[in-house]
């Protein structure tokens, strides 16, 4: 069967070189419009008892997916007139950005940050900043006792009121467009607000988010050196691979098929509807060393057979037939490693065993 298989390969070589050139350009295409797909829930163990309690009750309770972003001062306190225009731009930015749950946005300037106290005709309340709020001396002293009576201090507002956040809320889905959440976008409004208050304050407040988003929006920047990276690991690989071949054109060879396999793979990623989650950038990079590894074993076969005499499309065909059952076996064995990590739990890789804690399932605390 193998013998038949190899003089099957050998006779069309021609038609199959030009149909997995088409492939290849048909996949380029594809992973030309390749896209991040990040996803906070997919970082939690949606699995784990606790996780399955906490996604059950997120409609009524909210998610964990936020985003804080604090203004800090450099001198002084938060109560100026400058910090408090700041501090309202900020909470109107965060409250329109994509696929923000308006209703839990929290910050001294939305209407659901509210005080309560007890006075002699019973209980007194209202926002912390007053709807009339004009930035006197008097209302900032007003607004200070109120943040008090809150008890928000510690929380949207510094101990030492050297800062305030702006809490929200992001949905994996935005609400207007109902497209899946698209995080480049929202770390890039938030990278926008940061510099535009850093600027127009003159120095004097300091922006610091953080947040699943602003993360991913983090490593998205940085993907772009990895990009860099792998150009030069290009580069370096197929000067080793010349070196050890002695011949460009079978350095070239080994090279440029294991760029089409990675071709291949993010084509694939979105002709299945999928994107490239930026926590899995280095993929690529080990099906390209997977790739020349491989190629690497069929240039010194194809040698080894030039050196016993043989011409070139035989010593290819030998090649071929030593090399094509360890290959698939090989391949073979990557693809159970890679189901196996799937099935069998792992704590370095699965966090559904990083997160167990010694609470029982039907505690307070497991329910929280």
């Amino acid at each position: 069967m193998l013998e038949k298989f190899a003089t099957w390969i050998f006779r069309r070589r021609t038609p199959l070189v030009i149909g997995f050139a088409v492939l290849t350009g048909v996949m380029a295409l594809f992973a030309a419009r390749l896209r991040v797909d990040a996803s906070f829930n997919k970082s939690l163990p949606l699995d784990h008892p606790y996780i399955k309690t906490f996604t059950k009750y997120q409609s009524e309770f909210g998610g964990a997916n936020r985003v804080l972003v604090a203004l800090m001062v450099k001198q002084g306190d938060i109560f100026n007139e400058r910090y408090f225009a700041q501090l309202k731009l900020a909470t109107d930015e965060v409250t329109f950005l994509p696929a923000v749950d308006r209703a839990q946005v929290q910050s001294l300037f939305t209407p659901n940050v509210r005080y309560i106290e007890v006075v002699e005709d019973g209980f007194s309340g209202g926002n912390v900043i007053p709807a009339d709020f004009t930035p006197t001396a008097a209302n900032f002293a007003k607004v200070r006792e109120n943040v008090l009576k809150s008890g928000k201090l510690g929380q949207l507002v510094a101990n030492d009121f050297t800062g305030a956040i702006v809490s929200a809320q992001l949905l994996e889905l935005d609400p207007r467009t109902g497209e899946k959440i698209d995080y480049l976008r929202v770390a890039a409004g938030l990278e926008a607000l940061r510099q535009r208050i850093e600027r127009d304050s003159g120095g004097e407040i300091e922006v610091r988010i953080i947040g699943f988003a602003k993360v991913i929006g983090d490593i998205s920047d940085g993907a772009r050196g990895v990009l860099l990276l792998f150009g030069v690991s290009i580069v370096i690989t197929g000067l080793l691979v010349w070196e050890y071949a002695g011949r460009w054109k079978l350095a070239a060879a080994p090279v440029l098929c294991s760029l089409v396999a990675v071709v291949w793979q993010l084509g694939g990623l979105t002709a299945l509807g999928y994107g490239i989650d930026p926590f899995s950038i280095l993929v690529p990079f080990l099906v390209f060393a997977i790739g020349v590894s491989h190629g690497v074993q069929k240039i010194c076969m194809f040698r080894n057979e030039m050196f016993a005499g043989h011409d070139g499309p035989t010593a290819a065909r030998h090649a071929f037939m030593r090399l094509i059952v360890p290959g698939v076996v090989a391949l073979l064995t990557d693809t159970v490693g890679f189901i196996t990590m799937m099935i069998i739990k792992i704590p370095t890789i699965s966090p559904t065993c990083g997160c167990r804690r010694a609470t029982r399932p039907g505690s307070p605390s497991a329910a929280r």
